[in-house]
């Protein structure tokens, strides 16, 4: 569609809706052209081009959670390398995978994917010499070592998000990956750990956190740019890491985060969330993460409020020494 656009001088989802209401059909708002068009738009596209409808039918996305939605003014992930190779080829091509909401590295050259600051139909029509990152290179943030965790990361995420059949235990510790990932881009009072990760507290240059006011915890895919869901898988990687055993080499951000969750005051909302979490997960990775974090004995805001908080009276210079404001 975006090529289709560019050839008639037009953006893409102007183009779209100039299909549609040739084709006589019912506006919809948003339309799902990429996971649900309406067949009618299909036949439209088939007369014109002259492609089968089946050839169309099987460029589908899903429509599952797993997949992003395609809005208006969203910007396509693209690997870098990918960009070189296609630009030699003289053909650049969105990779359908490149559109699954765990999907942050490209899984071919082990490369985080970067948007780009221009519009996808200049972005593959072929006029553009360079792509215009958003952001520079990874480096720092996704050394060899990291890269090569995050993409098993990300592969158990895809595959539980597809509910493709994989063993107990790599469906139990993509679940346990999943809720940290999205446990880290909540929109703490402070800030998400996503921030703390990238400036250490108390600097923040800007927002890196779901798309969300509430801090709700029950939602099963991440909802936000590239650069969030990047950082957020790669800090939840990080935390099962720990999890697993001493990890070497950290950032001294990514280290603060440890060490937040591991003084974090039990009255808080991120150890409430902490908790509601940790309460869903098998025994052996609830006691992992209790080894690690030092919970449930001295985090556990449950445990706190039945033996030293009594609800409706005020805490006491004891008790409020035992609880950390951060929220």
């Amino acid at each position: 569609m975006a090529r289709l656009a560019a050839a008639h001088h037009a953006q893409r989802d102007d183009f779209v809706r100039a299909l549609v209401a040739e084709a006589h059909l019912c506006a919809v708002t948003p339309l799902d052209y990429d996971a649900q068009p309406p067949p009618r738009l299909l036949e439209s596209l088939s007369e014109r081009t002259g492609w089968s409808r089946l050839r169309f039918e099987r460029m589908l996305l899903k429509p599952p959670e797993s997949v992003l939605p395609l809005k208006s003014g969203v910007r396509e992930a693209y690997c870098p390398e990918c960009w070189r190779a296609d630009a030699a080829q003289g053909e650049r091509r969105i990779r359908r995978q490149w559109r699954e909401r765990w999907t942050v590295l490209c899984e071919t050259h082990q490369t985080p994917l970067f948007e780009s600051r221009l519009p996808i139909e200049v972005l593959l029509s072929g006029y553009a010499r360079d792509p215009e990152w958003r952001e520079d290179g990874p480096d720092g943030f996704f050394p060899g070592h990291v890269c090569l965790e995050l993409l098993r990361s990300q592969q158990l995420l895809r595959a539980l998000a597809s509910d493709r059949e994989e063993s107990p235990e790599a469906s139990d510790r993509a679940r346990v990956l999943r809720d940290l990932a999205l446990l880290v881009g909540m929109p703490w009072r402070r800030g998400s750990l996503i921030q703390w990760s990238l400036a250490g507290p108390g600097v923040w240059r800007k927002r890196y956190g779901w798309e969300t006011e509430t801090l709700d915890i029950t939602v099963t895919a991440p909802r936000g740019a590239t650069v969030v869901r990047r950082h957020a898988l790669r800090l939840a990687t990080l935390l099962m890491l720990r999890m697993d055993g001493p990890v070497h080499g950290m950032r001294s951000e990514d280290q603060s985060v440890l060490v937040l969750l591991q003084h974090i005051g039990p009255q808080t909302d991120l150890a409430w969330a902490c908790n509601q979490l940790r309460r869903t997960w098998s025994p052996w990775h609830r006691g992992r993460w209790s080894a690690a974090f030092e919970w449930p004995e001295t985090r556990d805001p449950v445990y706190f409020a039945q033996q030293v908080w009594v609800p409706g009276t005020p805490l006491n210079a004891a008790q409020e020494a035992k609880v950390d404001p951060i929220t």
